[in-house]
């Protein structure tokens, strides 16, 4: 019985060593030859060599791959659902400040933030803050700076002074002492606010445009002069 054993091992050893391999491994230029003859079947002889010749060190990719367009649409589906527009803010009033949100002491704590940002943004090494009418004044954020309103197109703003607490292209939105919230145009009104002890009257229209887009904007010259400083 042992010798039977034996001697089924070694013929199954011989079957498997003897027997060819009926899988063939075909090269890339094989495979490139096969695919020209049968999608190229209008095209003259000079015109298959010339294209073998461009794709003969080139990868040839014969089918999509499901797998990565998949992965794809995954990660892109990812990046447009981590970010909300401006259109979906809006319907959804997050930017919108409440009734009960509208207090003038509420909003001070960021008045302070802002005198600290400002002083800090002019400090000088000698420990004063030096104000000129230049680029930067247009660049600041302006949320948090108290400012009034001292010539307008519309009269009945003239006057009205608060602390900004939101900005848009065209417009402010301040607090006034009075617990009201109030829209400030931007556009032909000018506008008046201090840093530091410092006096600055400045134009609306020389700052028109959302604050993310104002900071990383050239402006010309011309800008300069639509601001008046004066020390107290």
């Amino acid at each position: 019985m042992a010798t039977n054993k034996v001697d089924l091992k070694i013929d199954s050893l011989k079957f498997l060593y003897e027997t060819p391999l009926k899988t063939e491994v075909k090269t890339n230029a094989q495979l490139l030859e096969e695919y020209l003859k049968e999608n190229a079947i209008n095209s003259n002889h000079s015109d298959i060599e010339k294209l073998k010749e461009r794709l003969r060190f080139k990868p040839l990719l014969l089918e999509k791959s499901l797998v990565g367009n998949k992965d794809k649409k995954k990660r892109i589906g990812k990046r447009k659902n981590t970010k909300l527009g401006r259109v979906a803010i809006k319907k959804l009033n997050l930017y919108k400040i409440s009734k009960d949100e509208q207090k003038y002491d509420t909003f001070l704590p960021l008045h302070n933030l802002w005198k600290n940002y400002v002083r800090n943004l002019y400090l000088h090494k000698n420990g004063k803050v030096m104000i000129r009418a230049e680029e930067r004044v247009l660049k600041i954020d302006y949320h948090g700076a108290k400012i009034e309103v001292k010539k307008c197109k519309c009269e009945s703003f003239v006057g009205i002074s608060g602390i900004i607490v939101k900005e848009t292209k065209n417009m402010f939105e301040i607090i006034t002492q009075q617990n009201e919230l109030k829209a400030l145009p931007k556009r032909e009104t000018l506008f008046e606010f201090l840093i530091h002890g410092h006096k600055i009257s400045i134009y609306g229209n020389a700052i028109v445009g959302r604050p993310g887009e104002r900071m990383v904007k050239r402006f010309k010259n011309t800008y300069e002069s639509d601001m008046i400083l004066d020390n107290l």
